[in-house]
């Protein structure tokens, strides 16, 4: 009996969804290779962080009252109530969250835009009812998925506040996907929506070398005692990742890549001739740029290569 790896190859010659030609330059969304960042990383690999983070039990609660001061204290960007989801847990990347909010509206028809992360559309295909929101109203009954800023832009999405409003009136949950908001600038919005059930946030594209160790923090406004509040009330989050995660919200500020990198991300986009978008990363190009398209109305750019330089 020989077993297989479950790789990306066994999508071929299926072609994933989302899909950009792996070949171009600018098609990755990676965290920015900052040196302090990296140099950081290889002080914290340099300790015994292994049985430093066995030792140190109390490294996720600590991460968990740390993380909304450290957010909140943000000059670029604003929740504004995020008090209002007062039940703070780690999950494993945002993913946790979102396979959490899939199963609890299971019975629900999954809606998302155009060119939303990937992943949703994915495990939606399998045995779930979905619809993008473009091709017909929200309804009672559906259950939405929104990045913000929105991931195949790293803007506000055009149509977020009236869809927001459209949630809250005929009470359809919403999971606000926040993995970008430590990149971005220029954001202010009230949280405390009737509609928004949870927010998941990441630290994979706020500093380099921790999207491998999968940080996420999901913020409830009730305990559900789903899969990922399990997760934390028998302690079984991985106490490496959050050892090293507090490390970092501890050393660097939450506006270090956009006081970093912003006037250089400027400068980059007008030398490419495209616009800088709200997030730090990223650039968006016109239709020249049409081979980065994955979908939806965006030519989007991952710009931290050069940023890099």
């Amino acid at each position: 009996m020989t077993f297989i790896p479950v790789t990306q190859a066994l999508l071929q010659p299926l072609k994933p969804l989302n899909h950009v030609e792996p070949s171009l330059p600018y098609r990755s969304s990676r965290a920015i290779r900052d040196p302090h960042v990296v140099a950081f990383l290889e002080e914290l690999d340099s300790r015994p962080m292994l049985r430093f983070a066995s030792e140190n039990t109390d490294a996720r609660v600590e991460l968990l009252t740390r993380y909304p001061e450290w957010l909140q204290s943000s000059r670029q960007t604003q929740l504004d109530n995020l008090g209002a989801f007062p039940y703070v847990a780690v999950g494993h990347g945002t993913l946790h969250a979102f396979d959490a909010f899939h199963a609890e509206h299971r019975d629900r028809r999954f809606r998302c835009f155009r060119g939303e992360y990937m992943y949703h559309r994915a495990v939606w295909k399998q045995r779930y009812s979905f619809k993008l929101i473009e091709d017909g109203p929200v309804e009672r009954g559906d259950a939405i998925v929104i990045s913000y800023p929105f991931s195949d832009s790293g803007n506000k999405h055009p149509l977020m506040d009236e869809v927001i409003a459209t949630c809250n009136r005929i009470e359809v949950p919403v999971l606000l996907d926040c993995s970008y908001m430590n990149v971005a600038t220029g954001i202010r919005f009230d949280v405390d929506q009737p509609c928004v059930v949870a927010l998941a946030f990441s630290l994979s594209k706020t500093f380099y070398g921790l999207g491998p160790l999968r940080i996420g923090v999901r913020f409830r406004r009730e305990f559900n005692d789903d899969l990922v509040d399990i997760c934390n009330t028998l302690d079984s989050a991985n106490p490496h990742s959050c050892a090293v995660a507090l490390a970092f919200i501890n050393r660097f500020d939450v506006d270090f890549n956009q006081t970093t990198y912003r006037a250089k991300q400027l400068g980059v986009c007008e030398k490419l001739g495209v616009t800088a978008s709200d997030t730090v990363i990223y650039g968006l190009g016109d239709h020249k740029w049409q081979a980065y398209n994955r979908g939806g109305q965006y030519n989007r750019l991952c710009l931290s290569g050069l940023l890099e330089q």
